[in-house]
């Protein structure tokens, strides 16, 4: 046991040394200087340092650790570019954001110059507002809770399909023969439930903040300032747009990936893909930049998989059958989709939505085959979440329940 949390230590601790020399690097500049600080090429080669070192580990620790290393090196290390990127356009003496502040850039909403200095809210108005936080907060987690136990019930208790226990992939399955539907069931399954997961990251944020505000909102003298700041963030968040637009009801795969389906890397794929390939092109190609920046977009997110199944897999394993290479197929076909949806002749709504899902559940299971062969539906579930759901699942298992 020992042993083991040892293991894990020198595993995160290892991962963590490239973020910490940047912040050291960089902790003293939060103000725009064309002189100070380290020339953009260094700043850009512990970017790519961060995401060196979960690849040398070579699979150490389990599955969800390098899981957790390998997002954690691509969170770091984009906060890294984006500050390099702020310092380029930032205007002399104006302040820097610190490139640990990545994750706030999910999916701002601009604010308008006339809103910037809103006056203080009273102590009244933000206690009514903690407790709305605080309510909002525990109906979502009372929603999640019997959702996440079904999801990952399913995953706990049914039998995966049997071709992922063959050497033959997925893809080479699918271009010989028919799939049985109750695979692409499970994958379908399987897929979303991965994909889910995430939601808990802004539930979790949502829940500790509104608990922390409604704690110094009742603090006898506490700095008003400080307290309307609080609020503030937190009003801030929670008019973000959501992470999941109600994707059941996508109309086409443009209208899932662009406005329904895990909009948190949005704008930072706009900033690092889109933006810089479609400006390329310049105002007399703007069809072609559009659709090529779109493509690059895909491809980025697709080598973001790719690498933290790299990571996963561990480089002496790189040649996996049915693992590398899977994911980066599965977003450039959504890229392709995509453009053909959004510039193709309009089609009836029911068809238009009939097509999508049939496109859906044939191309998931190439994102989702990957992770079930390096194990990593046995690791990733809510942790303390009950499993009230694992004795009532068995009837919706297609390939029965695992012995």
């Amino acid at each position: 046991m020992l042993d083991m949390i040892l293991e894990r230590l020198i595993i995160y601790s290892e991962c963590a040394v490239p973020s910490i020399i940047f912040y050291l690097v960089t902790r003293g500049y939060t103000i725009k200087h064309d002189s100070s600080g380290l020339p953009d090429w260094v700043l850009i080669a512990i970017g790519f340092l961060e995401l060196l070192v979960p690849i040398l580990q070579n699979g150490k620790g389990n599955v969800l650790d390098r899981v957790i290393t390998a997002v954690m090196a691509i969170v770091m290390t984009s906060g890294m570019f984006f500050y390099v990127s702020d310092r380029q356009r930032t205007p002399e003496g104006k302040p820097l954001r610190p490139f640990y502040d990545i994750l706030r850039r999910w999916n701002e909403v601009k604010v308008d110059d006339d809103t910037k200095d809103s006056p203080e809210f009273s102590i009244k108005k933000i206690r009514q507002d903690a407790l709305k936080f605080l309510v909002r907060a525990i109906g979502y987690g009372l929603v999640y809770i019997p959702f996440f136990a079904t999801m990952d019930g399913f995953i706990r208790v049914c039998q995966e399909p049997p071709e992922i226990f063959t050497y033959t992939s997925y893809l080479q399955q699918l271009l010989k023969a028919h799939i049985p539907f109750k695979s692409l069931f499970y994958y379908l399954w399987v897929g979303i439930a991965f994909s889910l997961h995430i939601a808990l990251i802004p539930l979790i944020h949502l829940l500790l903040h509104a608990i922390q505000l409604n704690i110094l909102v009742w603090i006898p003298k506490i700095n008003i300032k400080t307290l309307s700041k609080l609020h503030q963030d937190l009003v801030h968040f929670v008019a973000q747009p959501p992470l999941f637009n109600k994707p059941w009801m996508t109309r086409s795969v443009y209208d899932l990936w662009s406005r329904r389906w895990h909009q948190i890397f949005r704008p930072g794929f706009h900033q690092v893909a889109y933006r810089p390939v479609r400006r390329l092109f310049g105002e007399k190609h703007k069809t072609i930049g559009r659709i090529t920046g779109t493509i690059a977009v895909f491809v980025c997110s697709g080598l973001m998989h790719d690498y933290i199944m790299f990571v996963m897999l561990g480089y002496s394993n790189y040649n996996a059958p049915g693992a590398l290479g899977q994911q980066g197929l599965f977003f450039l076909l959504q890229g392709v989709a995509t453009i053909v949806s959004a510039t193709g002749p309009r089609l009836p709504t029911w068809f238009s939505c009939l097509l999508t899902w049939i496109w859906v559940l044939y191309t998931a299971p190439l994102f989702v085959e990957p992770f079930l062969r390096v194990e990593l539906h046995n690791h990733a579930e809510v942790p303390g979440f009950p499993k009230f759901m694992d004795s009532r699942i068995s009837a919706i298992c297609p390939y029965g329940t695992k012995s």
